[in-house]
């Protein structure tokens, strides 16, 4: 894998032998740019605004998750697809069903680090949107922390737009905000 650029990966369902590898990805992610939250409340009135935020520094951002979390989480591989060249799993995405309400919710997604920028992100979401219309899902809904700006432009570069938040979502209390798309 000399030319990480020019490298052919392969998309599949994961199986339990490659969460090791997945848990080990570096997932962190180092940015500039965040989501503030402001919240804005009268008797009559809430308002709660997102900003772009340009910090005075780049940031180091670690996944929301502790790596003894992800690993309980992805202990069920249905849903989960990883991304694969010569061997080397590059990045992987969870997907959960919700059949009652006709949805699909990816929980977990990373791209290794050193495979980022290489349209390996797409093919993992691209293969869950196939994946869950399959079972005639018909939105899909996407995860982040505000301080994930990368992640936020990603998504919103695939066409998903805003559509929620929880200011106290993960153990470190940090806020998720969801992105959604019709499929």
């Amino acid at each position: 894998m000399a030319d990480k650029k020019k490298t052919r990966f392969v998309i599949r369902p994961a199986e339990v032998q490659d969460i090791p590898a997945c848990i080990a990805l570096d997932h962190s992610l180092e940015t500039q740019m965040v989501w503030q939250m402001k919240l804005q409340a009268d008797q009559e009135h809430h308002t709660i605004v997102f900003q772009t935020l340009r910090l005075p520094r780049p940031i180091r951002v670690e996944y929301p998750r502790s790596p003894e979390a992800l690993g309980r989480e992805l202990a069920e591989v249905k849903g989960m697809l990883v991304a694969e060249a010569e061997g080397v799993i590059l990045g992987y995405l969870q997907v959960i069903l919700n059949l009652a309400d006709r949805s699909a919710w990816v929980r977990n997604f990373a791209v290794g680090t050193t495979w980022r920028r290489r349209r390996i992100g797409s093919a993992l979401l691209d293969q869950a949107i196939r994946w869950a219309q399959h079972y005639q899902a018909r939105q899909i809904t996407l995860e982040t922390t505000t301080r994930s700006y990368p992640a936020i432009e990603f998504m919103t570069a695939r066409g998903l737009l805003f559509c929620g938040f929880n200011d106290r979502y993960y153990s470190s209390q940090d806020i998720a905000i969801f992105f959604g798309q019709n499929i």
